[in-house]
């Protein structure tokens, strides 16, 4: 493990195990496993020039101010090299680069239109030449950012009434907008692979209601197929051979990181496999209870009765059920703050008008999740009421005279 200087960021680089490191006044290329410094960039306040921009491939990005106005975006690479990528105009800002596939860079960027306003940019920039090579303009933009595939690019927008992504084919420059959700829905997890555009929206674990939008979802851009690829994302990143690795969880499979396969020539559809397992359950799990095995009444006022379900989302119901008489006792159950779900029992049945006869008992518990997420939750088991000494005249064994 490498050890990070404090106030220092980290970045991916989509180049391997390389990283972009930076603390203000510099920015160096480090490699992960090792801890070795590929190349470092001063800025303004190390003695150098320059703002710290953004790293892709085995590259960091500045920008740099220019006596006449306006800002160069440069590229760096290994030998000391740097190269002007493009200048812009004065009043153009918010310049950032992040990875896009091994071959391009993203560069976004605000442009000045009318006094005042301005428009979301963005550009591809060739790494081996530092170039632009493709570019054009989003609306609406969230913090998706841009995703990049060998043949597409896309972006999300949040209009007034829908949230879409908008997919530009590299090849021809035509774009078209595939409708997600309704017109705010949060920041999407989101990519592309091969022929694949994927989305989800992320919180779906503890989500008190449920939202189409919490899976994660495989759009085919050739023939419209929708595939569910796990039920719900937290956070997502592309390898830097372009393979979309999501965590998140499935039903079947549980909480961890995944991997997806785009399917193969539109012959398969895209799937999902788990790579390394947290061990935890997605859909709800009985974690534990307290009921013992025998509860003794003889003093009264009832008892609590806990159970512990793997997450705090859940509508929960509780049976207790005489087994001589088949008397019954429906439970009642507050909000909780935590997993555990606890109702006070008062010793009592037929909607607390009977008093509870000693003997055997089943108690069934049912746990509906509130996200949507996973099928309900059913589990039972026994105990028994006792009492002592026993009441004298209880002909019906409910610990009191009859």
């Amino acid at each position: 493990m490498t050890a990070l200087p404090d106030g220092t960021s980290v970045a991916p680089t989509g180049a391997g195990d390389l990283l972009a490191m930076s603390s203000g006044s510099e920015a160096w290329l480090q490699d992960a496993p090792t801890g070795g410094q590929i190349f470092k960039v001063r800025f303004e306040d190390g003695g150098g020039t320059g703002a710290y921009a953004g790293a892709a491939g085995r590259a960091l990005f500045s920008t740099a101010a220019r006596a006449e106005g306006g800002i160069d975006v440069r590229m760096h690479t290994a030998g000391d090299v740097t190269a002007t990528v493009t200048s812009f105009p004065r009043g153009y800002h918010a310049v950032s680069v992040s990875p896009g596939t091994s071959a391009h860079a993203v560069l976004t960027y605000r442009a000045p239109t009318d006094p005042g306003l301005y428009e979301d940019r963005w550009a591809l920039v060739d790494l081996a030449t530092g170039t632009i090579t493709e570019a054009g303009v989003r609306e609406d933009i969230g913090m998706e950012g841009i995703a990049v595939s060998a043949t597409h690019v896309a972006w999300v927008e949040h209009g007034s009434t829908e949230t879409s992504a908008v997919v530009r084919t590299r090849a021809t420059g035509e774009t078209r907008r595939i409708t997600l959700g309704d017109q705010w829905t949060g920041n999407l997890r989101f990519g592309l692979q091969g022929d694949q555009l994927i989305y989800g929206l992320p919180g779906g674990l503890t989500a008190q209601a449920p939202e189409p939008l919490f899976a994660l979802t495989a759009y085919d851009l050739k023939t419209g197929a929708q595939t569910k690829l796990l039920d719900h994302v937290t956070s997502s990143a592309p390898s830097p051979d372009g393979v979309f690795y999501a965590r998140g969880g499935t039903v079947a499979h549980g909480e961890g990181l995944y991997r997806v396969d785009a399917g193969t020539g539109g012959e398969a559809a895209p799937s999902a496999s788990l790579v390394a397992s947290t061990g935890e359950p997605t859909g709800l799990a009985l974690v534990g209870h307290d009921i013992p095995e025998v509860i003794d009444l003889s003093r009264g006022g009832g008892r609590n009765l806990t159970w512990t379900l793997s997450r705090s989302n859940a509508n929960i119901t509780g049976t207790l059920r005489h087994v001589r008489t088949g008397k019954t006792q429906e439970l009642q159950f507050g909000r909780p703050t935590s997993p555990e779900f606890t109702s006070r029992w008062g010793g009592d049945l037929n909607d607390s008008q009977l008093t509870a006869y000693n003997g055997d008992y089943v108690w069934v518990m049912s746990a509906s999740p509130l996200n949507g997420i996973g099928p309900t939750l059913t589990a039972s088991g026994t105990f028994k009421v006792v009492r002592s000494p026993a009441a004298p005249h209880d002909f019906n064994d409910n610990g009191t005279p009859d």
